[in-house]
C-alpha cells in the first residue's frame, strides 16, 4: 500500500512541477499583464494547496525568481549568441544582502522563512549573472550578462502579501509606505531599462537607484555583497541549476 501511495505522490509532484513551469513561463511572456499573473497565481495556489506564505516562495523565492527565470535563457541561448550585443538582464534586490545559498536545502523544505528564502533567490540572481558572464567571456561570446534592482518602488507588490493573509493593518501600512516613502513605479523601472539599453553598461554590472540606500533615484552602477561576488558559489549554483531544470547551456560549457 505504501508503495502505491509513494507512486501516486511522485506522479502528483511531476504534474505539479509541470503546472508550475507552464504557468510561469506563460506569465513571464505576459509579465506586463498583471491580471494574467494574478489569475495564474490564484489558480496555482489552489492547485498546489499552498497558503499565502508558500505562494510567496513560489513567486519570489528560488523557484520563481531564479530557477524558472533561468529556463528561457537556456532555450534561447543559440539566438542570444548569434546576436551582436545581446544582453541578459536579471532583476535582483537589495535583499540579496541578507541572502545565503542553502545548497543542502535550496527549496527550503525545512525551516522555511519567507524573507530568508527571498534573500537567497535574489543572491542567486546575482551569482547567475556573474557565472553567465564568466562563461560568455571564456567562450568568446558577444553577450552581456548584467543585473539590476528597482529600489523601493510604489507597486502592488507590497500590499498583495498582507491582503492574501487577511492583514488589513499591514496592508494599510504598506500603502502608507508606498505613498510617502517609495518612488514611482516608473522610476523603479529605470534601472532595468538602463541595464538593458545603456551603452555605458558592461558585463557583470549591477545597476540600481543612485539615492539614499539605493531606494530612490536615477540608475547608476551599485555595489553588491561579498557573497554575490563568490565565483566558486556561482559555479556550484550553475551546476545545481542545470540539474534541477535539465536545461543546459552547452555552448557555454566550461
Amino acid at each position: 500500500m505504501s508503495a502505491i501511495v509513494s507512486a501516486v505522490d511522485a506522479r502528483r509532484s511531476r504534474v505539479r512541477l509541470f503546472i508550475v513551469t507552464m504557468l510561469f513561463l506563460v506569465t513571464t511572456v505576459n509579465y506586463a499583464d498583471r491580471a494574467t499573473l494574478s489569475i495564474a497565481g490564484s489558480a496555482l495556489s489552489k492547485e498546489l494547496n499552498l497558503d499565502a506564505v508558500a505562494m510567496g516562495y513560489v513567486f519570489s523565492a528560488f523557484g520563481w525568481s531564479y530557477v524558472i527565470a533561468q529556463v528561457p535563457g537556456g532555450w534561447l541561448l543559440d539566438r542570444l549568441l548569434a546576436s551582436q550585443g545581446a544582453r541578459v538582464v536579471n532583476v535582483s534586490s537589495t535583499g540579496h544582502r541578507f541572502g545565503k545559498i542553502r545548497f543542502d536545502d535550496l527549496q527550503w523544505r525545512n525551516g522555511y522563512s519567507k524573507w530568508r528564502a527571498y534573500g537567497q533567490s535574489k543572491l542567486a540572481n546575482l551569482l547567475f549573472t556573474l557565472e553567465l558572464q564568466r562563461r560568455a567571456d571564456a567562450a568568446g561570446a558577444k553577450l552581456l550578462s548584467v543585473a539590476c534592482h528597482p529600489g523601493y518602488a510604489a507597486t502592488n507588490l507590497q500590499a498583495v502579501g498582507p491582503r492574501m493573509q487577511g492583514s488589513s493593518v499591514m496592508e494599510y501600512l504598506t500603502e502608507v509606505g508606498n505613498k510617502y516613502l517609495a518612488q514611482s513605479a516608473a522610476m523603479g523601472a529605470e534601472p532595468t531599462e538602463y541595464a538593458a539599453g545603456s551603452p555605458e553598461v558592461h558585463g557583470g554590472d549591477y545597476i540600481g537607484p543612485s539615492g539614499f540606500a539605493e531606494q530612490h533615484g536615477h540608475p547608476k552602477k551599485v555595489g553588491r555583497s561579498a557573497a554575490a561576488r563568490d565565483a566558486s558559489s556561482a559555479r556550484k549554483l550553475w551546476d545545481v541549476s542545470e540539474q534541477l531544470t535539465d536545461v543546459h547551456y552547452d555552448a557555454l560549457a566550461r
